[in-house]
Formats: structure tokens, C-alpha cells, sequence
């Protein structure tokens, strides 16, 4: 611990500086990535069972109006007189002759009761089967029983009143008929006055019109109808409702609630959602199980890769950072080496040019002050200035971390004994500009400081310019004490200067106005200067609002600004900006509540 101590402490600027961004851009990234994906599974299975419910209510509408269809069409059949007659001289085995017949299917019964099915789309057939093989059927209504002999149905034993489920349809040969699977019909018999069978009739249905989903093969899901009659009914490639059936069922069972809902459980070792609704008009049940793991699987082999793809992103920044980090403090070495080189006593360097930034005006500071040291020097005449120079000189060998603010006193002091206030105060200013700009302390700091370095760089500003900037500042004093990322609101001045009074070059006058909200505070920053298009206010905002870099020969600019507050305090916050061409430019910074409130 200690040897990475020392490594780090040994470690110049920019490589400490990127040592601290990348945990601070990392582990935020790595939290809400993870909040996220806990979030997006959490509304995947929302959205499931909100579909799964919704299905299930649809099934149940479909099977009630189903039942209710079959059975209106299984007494509109047996009301039928002609019908009934037709089955009874049948069963006595009475003749018919040519034209009887011909009446029966054209005009009387057959060709009307298929007119009714074939109007019907919810109907799959309807078919009376009667014993008396030598009369001819008449297709598809009435047909022979030998026939019906062909269907499982009636193989396996059937009740009168009773559902057959998912049977095929094989009462034709496959060669005369492509046989249908998955049917179910109400099955009737037909009794004449002495309640003596004298035909069955066959309400059938398609269940893959009532049941989409019951016959198809999916990832995340299967699907079951549970009949006390029957069992399970389901696709013939499923085997999960013959492996576990039971065991859903008894949790169905101990579980009352699920029968109008759903519930979490372990089947098989598998977490699943079980979801029913009970269909009364059929003695069933029908269930659907959800499998959470495929169903979320995709989610997550997507997250894996996303996670990966972000972790070589963070590494590619972090070297990018370092770059960037180091690009930004390569001018602020050079005002280093200068002072480097005062420390070892030469006081012929100067600092080059770099800008004309805080890191600009810090140089151009610097060999002022140089300038003014040699002037102090040669001048030693008067013996408080000897003094002074005696002072200078124990400078000259004893450099250090504070020379500037040291020698920024030095002349601060000269200027007073001048009667040079106006120069005092200026290096007063500048002092404090330079100890809070150059402060490496919590990035949060209260309002108050962000004022009083603002109050220093306008003093710095009405030095530079002929004409006076004033700042009129309307802030509730219980919000002095909140904090916000420092340096937030002196680039925002800085812009205001440089592009909207600069150009006017009049007094004006910068007003910063607080207001407060329920759960937020706004700072107001307005200038009288030259304004701005609403297209340039617009492409602004923009620039803001999709996180695209924005240029500034200023250093920190506006975009820096925002993004350093929603990383702070989240997307709600921010700067927005408005303006009218030749009125006026505000700058609006929304902040939390938070610490001094």
C-alpha cells in the first residue's frame, strides 16, 4: 500500500487527474449499467404477464361465446321437426321415396341447417350420424354411424352433453378427405319421444382458432388446457405437461390466488411464472408457464456483450483522458517551468505565450510580476525599497508551492505604500482568483465562494477594459451555503464578456437572480449585450441537449459546465440558454437542493 502511495505521489499532474476521472466516469458507469439491465428484465417480465393475462381474458371471452355458439346450435338441431322425423322414420327403417329425399336435403332441412354452418365461421362442421345404412347421407350434415365409428371419440366411449378434445377428423379416408387435427365438438345424442336414441349429433370446433398459442413450439413459454375428461392438451412435440403437469397443477391447487392471476415457482428446477383462468363452460383450465430465464436470456448475453464493449470504450478513454488531461496542462507546465527557473534564481526567462485564458492571464501575471521584481531591483534607492528587494532576493532562493501569491502580496503591499489602491485591489483579486482557481479541494463548493471569485475576476475584467462591468446579484441569503461544481458560474461570465459586451464596449451591467422551485433552485445569469439569434440559441440547446462537444477558445466552455452538473446531480439539471438579438443573453443553471439549505 504504501509503494502505490509513493508511485502515485511521484506521478505528475495529468496522470493524477486521469488516476481520478476514470474511477469517477467508471463506477457511476458500471452502476447505472447495472441498474438498467435489472430495470429492463424487470419490464420484460412486467410486459409478459401483462400479455399473458391479457390472453388469458381473451380465451376465456373466446371459449364462453364458443360454448355458448355450439350449444344454440345444438338446440336449434334438435327443435328441428323435420329433422326429427327424418331420424325416426330412419330408425324404424321406413322407406323414402325419390322425391321425399330430394325435398329433405334441397328444400326442407339439409340444405338449410348447412347454409346456417357455412354462414357460421366459428363452426369447423356440424354432423348427425343415424343407424339406418341404406338410406343415402347427405354430406356434410347427415352421415352414416359406421362413419362416426372412425373417430377416437367414439372409440374411446363418449356421454351425451359431454366435450371430446382435440381429436382428428378422420371420418373420411386420407386418400378421399387431408385429415384435420386438433378438433373438439359437443356430442349429443338424439332421443325420440320414448327417449330411444335415434341419431348423434357433432357441434366441432377448430381448437386452433380457440387456442392460438396451445399448438406452437415457443422458447419462453408452453402452453396447456387441463380437462378433468382429458387431461392435458397441448403441442404433440411438448413433453413438459407430461413431465410436470402434475406438479403445476398442485401448485395451482395449494395456491388459490393463481387461479385468477399468476405466481412464481420452481418446476423441474427451473424458475418459472405459472399464470391460469379457470373455463367452467368446459370443466378446464387453462395454463400458461413462463420460463424467466429464456425469457430474461437474451437481455442478458446482450448485456454481457454491452458490458464488454464498454469496458474496452472506458479503457480507450481512459488513455484518451490522459491525452486530453495532458494536452490541457501542457500550457500550464510551461508557466511551471518558468517558475521553476525563478526558483533557481534566473529572472532573465519569462513565460511564453499561452493563451489568453486563466492559464494566460496566470503568465501574463507572472512576468509582470518578473518585470516588476527587476524594476523593484534596479530601483534600490530608497531604503524601504532596499527592504523590499532584501525580501525579493530571499524569495529568489527560497521558491516554492506559494511563490506567486507570496510576490502578488509583495507588490500588493508596494501598491498600498504608493497610495495605489486601485492596483491593491487588483492584486488582492487576483490572489484570491488564483488560490480558488488553482485550489484542489472538493469539485462541490457553496455558492458564496462562486460569488466572491466572480466578484474577484470582474475587478481582473474592469482593469483589462475601458468601460465597467458591475454585477447586480438578487439571491436569498439561506442559499448561500449550497453547493454546485466549482468554476461554474465564472466561465458563464467569461462567455458573457467575450461574446455579448465585449463588442458593445459600454457599461453594463450582469444580473444574477436566484430562483427557487420545490425541489430545485435555478441561478439566472442575464447580460445587456448584443444577443443572439434564436437559430444560434436553438443550435446551442441543442449542442447541450445531445451531448455533442461544443468549440471554445475560453477553456472551460458552456457544454463543459453543463455536463460537470448533470454528472454531479443527474439529467434533470443543467443549462438552457435564451436570448434576444440586441436585448439581452441569460444563461439559466438549474441545481438540487442539497448541504446549506
Amino acid at each position: 500500500m504504501k509503494s502505490l502511495i509513493r508511485f502515485f505521489r511521484w506521478q505528475k499532474l495529468n496522470r493524477k487527474l486521469s488516476f481520478f476521472v476514470f474511477p469517477i466516469v467508471f463506477i457511476p458507469f458500471v452502476i447505472l449499467v447495472s441498474v438498467l439491465f435489472s430495470n429492463m428484465k424487470n419490464v420484460i417480465i412486467e410486459e409478459r404477464l401483462g400479455e399473458t393475462q391479457r390472453e388469458l381474458v381473451q380465451i376465456q371471452i373466446r371459449l364462453e361465446k364458443t360454448a355458448e355458439l355450439c350449444a344454440m346450435t345444438t338446440q336449434f338441431f334438435l327443435n328441428s321437426q323435420k329433422l326429427r322425423n327424418f331420424l325416426l322414420r330412419a330408425s324404424i327403417n321406413d322407406s323414402f321415396t325419390s322425391e321425399e329425399l330430394v325435398t329433405f336435403y334441397r328444400e326442407d332441412v339439409v340444405a338449410n341447417f348447412e347454409k346456417i354452418v357455412n354462414a357460421n365461421p366459428y363452426l369447423y362442421q356440424v354432423r348427425i350420424y343415424f343407424e339406418n345404412v341404406d338410406l343415402p347421407e347427405f354430406f356434410p350434415i347427415l352421415y352414416h354411424a359406421p362413419r362416426m365409428e372412425r373417430l377416437s371419440w367414439a372409440k374411446d366411449g363418449w356421454h351425451s352433453g359431454n366435450w371430446q378434445y382435440d381429436y382428428s377428423d378422420t371420418i373420411f379416408p386420407r386418400e378421399v378427405m387431408t385429415e384435420v387435427g386438433n378438433v373438439m365438438s359437443l356430442i349429443t345424442e338424439i332421443l325420440d319421444h320414448n327417449k330411444e336414441p335415434i341419431g348423434v349429433l357433432e357441434v366441432a370446433v377448430a381448437m386452433n382458432e380457440l387456442f392460438p398459442n396451445l399448438f406452437q413450439i415457443q422458447d419462453t413459454s408452453v402452453h396447456g388446457f387441463f380437462t378433468g375428461s382429458n387431461g392435458f392438451v397441448s403441442a404433440q412435440e411438448d413433453t413438459f405437461w407430461q413431465t410436470h403437469g402434475e406438479s403445476v397443477l398442485s401448485i395451482i391447487e395449494e395456491n388459490p390466488a393463481i387461479k385468477g392471476g399468476h405466481i412464481n415457482a420452481t418446476v423441474g428446477g427451473r424458475t418459472v411464472i405459472i399464470s391460469s383462468i379457470a373455463i367452467s363452460q368446459f370443466d378446464g383450465r387453462y395454463i400458461i408457464v413462463t420460463f424467466r430465464d429464456e425469457l430474461t436470456a437474451r437481455l442478458a448475453s446482450r448485456g454481457i456483450v454491452f458490458m464488454t464493449v464498454a469496458g474496452l470504450s472506458l479503457v480507450v478513454l481512459a488513455f484518451i483522458v490522459d491525452l486530453l488531461v495532458k494536452a490541457m496542462l501542457k500550457r500550464f507546465y510551461r508557466v511551471v517551468d518558468t517558475i521553476h527557473s525563478v526558483r533557481s534564481g534566473n529572472l532573465n526567462v519569462e513565460v511564453p505565450y499561452v493563451g489568453d485564458d486563466e492559464i494566460g492571464l496566470l503568465g501574463n501575471q507572472v512576468n509582470q510580476m518578473l518585470e516588476r521584481i527587476q524594476i523593484l531591483i534596479d530601483e534600490n534607492v530608497q531604503s524601504g525599497l532596499r527592504a523590499k528587494n532584501l525580501e525579493i532576493r530571499a524569495l529568489h532562493s527560497q521558491i516554492n508551492a506559494h511563490f506567486i501569491y507570496n510576490v502578488l502580496e509583495t507588490i500588493k503591499m508596494m501598491a498600498e505604500v504608493d497610495s495605489r489602491f486601485e492596483i491593491s485591489d487588483a492584486i488582492t483579486s487576483l490572489g484570491k482568483l488564483l488560490r480558488y482557481s488553482m485550489r484542489f479541494a472538493s469539485e462541490n463548493v457553496p455558492l458564496k465562494d462562486e460569488l466572491e471569485h466572480l466578484d474577484n475576476y470582474i475587478v481582473l475584467m474592469n482593469l483589462r477594459y475601458d468601460y465597467r462591468i458591475s454585477l447586480c446579484k438578487n439571491i436569498p441569503r439561506h442559499l448561500l451555503g449550497q453547493r454546485m461544481p466549482k468554476l461554474t458560474l465564472q466561465p458563464i461570465v467569461e462567455n458573457a464578456v467575450i461574446h455579448s459586451i465585449e463588442e458593445i464596449a459600454e457599461d453594463t451591467v450582469i444580473d444574477i437572480t436566484v430562483l427557487e422551485h420545490d425541489s430545485n433552485f435555478a441561478i439566472k445569469i442575464t447580460d445587456q449585450g448584443k444577443g443572439m439569434l434564436s437559430t444560434q440559441v436553438d443550435a446551442i440547446n441543442r449542442r447541450l441537449a445531445e451531448e455533442i462537444g461544443e468549440d471554445s477558445e475560453g477553456g472551460i466552455g458552456l457544454k463543459n459546465v453543463h455536463d460537470r452538473i448533470r454528472n454531479a446531480f443527474g439529467d434533470d439539471y443543467g443549462i438552457s440558454i435564451d436570448s434576444q438579438i440586441g436585448v439581452y443573453t441569460s444563461v439559466t443553471i438549474r441545481l438540487p437542493y442539497g448541504e446549506g439549505s
